[in-house]
């Protein structure tokens, strides 16, 4: 899965920081963000949808932010 970290305007620079990845109440992981991008190999226990849950933890010049993102999987 790969996950990109998009500035807010007027920021020109891509993101630097950890994202903590979740999907419900699972962690899936902390991620390194460089230059606004992550990626992560995960698999699912069971099909169906999942809400997955992003917690950015930003480096120097950047706040940190949450978001959520409800995706289908089939195995």
């Amino acid at each position: 899965m790969k996950i990109k970290v998009k500035p807010g305007k007027p920021a020109t620079e891509k993101p630097a920081g950890d994202l903590v990845l979740k999907d419900g109440k699972k962690d899936l992981g902390t991620l390194k963000v460089k230059k606004g991008k992550a990626s992560v190999k995960t698999s699912f226990a069971t099909s169906g949808r999942h809400k997955l849950k992003a917690g950015f933890k930003a480096g120097r010049n950047w706040k940190n932010s949450t978001g959520t993102k409800s995706v289908k999987v089939k195995n």
